[in-house]
């Protein structure tokens, strides 16, 4: 029951992000990053692989709590 409690939270998270994802790599263009002043020394991919999990991370942060309210009261 864990498993599938776990899939309920974690199938749209991904869904999310990779949504969000198409939306970087629309809009953002990782040559022109920088950090402090200075360019990242991060590949095109490794850019988007970064914000992939940075966005899939937040969007569990923000699942996690609800999905055990809603199960809770239910």
């Amino acid at each position: 029951m864990l498993a599938k409690r776990m899939m309920w939270i974690a199938w749209p998270a991904f869904l999310v992000a990779g949504l969000l994802e198409m939306l970087v790599f629309a809009l953002v263009d990782p040559q022109d990053l920088q950090w402090f002043g200075h360019p990242l020394a991060l590949s095109r991919q490794g850019v988007y692989t970064l914000a992939f999990f940075c966005i899939l991370g937040l969007d569990h942060g923000v699942q996690c709590p609800d999905h055990l309210v809603v199960h809770v009261t239910l």
